[in-house]
C-alpha cells in the first residue's frame, strides 16, 4: 500500500524489499508493521535486520518483540545482541527474561555478562538465580563461581567441616 513498492523508500534508512509491505508476511510467523523494512530504524538505536519483524522467529525459541532488533536498546543500559530476545535460549540452559541482555542491569548493582541469564549455568556447580549477576549484591558481592549450590566464602561444604586447618 502507498509508497511501499519494491525499492521505494521505507520509513527508515533502508528500502522495502521482497514481501515487506505493511501486513505482508515477514520471514517468521508475524507480519511486518510500521518501519520494519530491512535497514529501517527499529524502536531502539539499531536497525531491523533479517527476520526481526514483530512476532517473527528470533535466533532462539522465542520471538522478537518490541525493541529487540540487533543493537537496539534492551531494558537496561546494554543492547540486545545475538539470540537474546525474550524467551530465546541464553548461553546456558536458561532463557533470557526481562532485562538480561548482555550489559543490561541485573537485579543488583552489577550487570549481567556471559551466561548469567536466570537458570543458566554459573561458573560453579549451581545455576544463577535472582540478583546473582557478577558484582550484584550477595551476602557480600557475588564473584567467581558463586552460583546457587556452589559454596562461598565463610561457608565450608559439609564434607570439609573437619578440614578447617
Amino acid at each position: 500500500t502507498g509508497s511501499q513498492g519494491n525499492g521505494s523508500a521505507g520509513p527508515g534508512s533502508g528500502a522495502w524489499t521482497g514481501s515487506q509491505g505493511n501486513g505482508s508476511a515477514g520471514p517468521g510467523p508475524g507480519a511486518w508493521t510500521g518501519s520494519q523494512g530491512n535497514g529501517s530504524a527499529g524502536p531502539g538505536p539499531g536497525a531491523w535486520t533479517g527476520s526481526q519483524g514483530n512476532e517473527s522467529a528470533g535466533p532462539g525459541p522465542g520471538a522478537w518483540t518490541g525493541s529487540q532488533g540487533n543493537e537496539s536498546a534492551g531494558p537496561g543500559p546494554g543492547a540486545w545482541t545475538g539470540n537474546q530476545g525474550n524467551g530465546s535460549a541464553g548461553p546456558g540452559p536458561g532463557a533470557w527474561t526481562g532485562s538480561q541482555g548482555n550489559g543490561s542491569a541485573g537485579p543488583g548493582p552489577g550487570a549481567w555478562t556471559g551466561s548469567q541469564g536466570n537458570g543458566s549455568a554459573g561458573p560453579g556447580s549451581g545455576a544463577w538465580t535472582g540478583s546473582q549477576g557478577n558484582g550484584s549484591a550477595g551476602p557480600g558481592a557475588w564473584t567467581g563461581s558463586q552460583g546457587n549450590r556452589s559454596w562461598h566464602i565463610g561457608r565450608k561444604p559439609a564434607n570439609q567441616l573437619f578440614n578447617l586447618f
